[in-house]
């Protein structure tokens, strides 16, 4: 199904351009410094990581799996620490390949680390590149498959990131995408609580009280950082279904569901929106 182009907005002068790129570079580095500051899933050690994460979202194995029976080679995009690295490598074909680009230097550094430790258990050798998803380090129509699963809700410029993604995927080639999902508990309780934490900020005169306050109670590592990322992230961003199909109006949408472990059996409410989607060919034929 394709969606009409909306109309083009009032063009912006170039003074108006330079201060909205500014504003958007500067939520860009503040998410790098949060991200530095709470990799994502909060974990030390790769074996807890991997534990953790896959007890939270234990679809996401046999997703992946099932990646790898259709595609060979493989761009992360957000790949923090490397969690779903290792599961690509460990299944990929040997003659396949796996780039994990994240735009957080620290979680870079512990995804090198932790596939240095697993590497007798994989069998591809990880590439990882620090890296922005508005402008990925790569050739036009250069790359077969495109894999970012719950990252790009988190950058203001989401729309920016799918067209460079579009830009460097070749014709018929395939993004595995993840965004929250607005219509699930997880995220209305979560938006929510941002508008709580904006509210006590302007009575308060603070900048993310809730978000301090939770840093000085310390909550046990054994939750992850997803309080952390409720509260302080910078970006926080969510779609529905239609939303998500607007977002990609220039692919070939394949499927489109909800996962995550909200989800309680059913793909209606889980609060990861994940839909594969196909760079056309030419002639429009996957």
């Amino acid at each position: 199904m394709r969606f009409p182009q909306h109309t083009k907005p009032p063009s912006l002068s170039q003074s108006q351009q330079r201060d909205t790129q500014a504003s958007a570079d500067e939520t860009v580095d503040r998410t790098r410094t949060f991200w530095n500051a709470f990799p994502c899933d909060g974990h030390e050690l790769s074996d807890e990581l991997r534990r953790y994460r896959y007890t939270k979202e234990a679809w996401l194995p046999r997703f992946i799996q099932d990646i790898c029976g259709r595609e060979d080679n493989i761009v992360e995009i957000g790949c923090g620490q490397g969690t779903d690295s290792l599961t690509f490598c460990s299944i990929l074909p040997e003659t396949g390949s796996y780039i994990g680009i994240d735009y957080s230097d620290i979680s870079i550094a512990n995804a090198a680390r932790f596939a240095s430790e697993q590497s007798g258990h994989l069998r591809v050798t990880p590439v990882y590149k620090v890296a922005d998803a508005r402008h990925l380090p790569f050739r036009d129509g250069s790359i077969a498959a495109v894999y970012s699963m719950g990252v790009l809700h988190h950058i203001n410029e989401t729309e920016a990131a799918i067209a460079e993604i579009f830009r460097v995927l070749a014709p018929g080639g395939r993004l595995y995408l993840g965004l929250y999902h607005r219509l699930s508990a997880k995220l209305l309780v979560a938006h929510a609580l941002r508008v709580l934490q904006q509210l006590a900020d302007v009575l308060f005169r603070t900048d993310r009280s809730m978000f301090r306050l939770l840093r000085r109670c310390r909550p046990a590592a054994s939750g992850g950082t997803m309080l952390h990322e409720c509260f302080g992230v910078p970006v926080l961003k969510s779609y529905t279904a239609d939303g998500m199909r607007r977002l990609l109006h220039r692919y070939d949408v394949e499927s489109l569901y909800s996962c995550g472990s909200a989800s309680v059996g059913s793909r209606r409410f889980g609060y990861l929106l994940v839909a594969t989607a196909c760079k056309p060919m030419p002639q429009n034929d996957c």
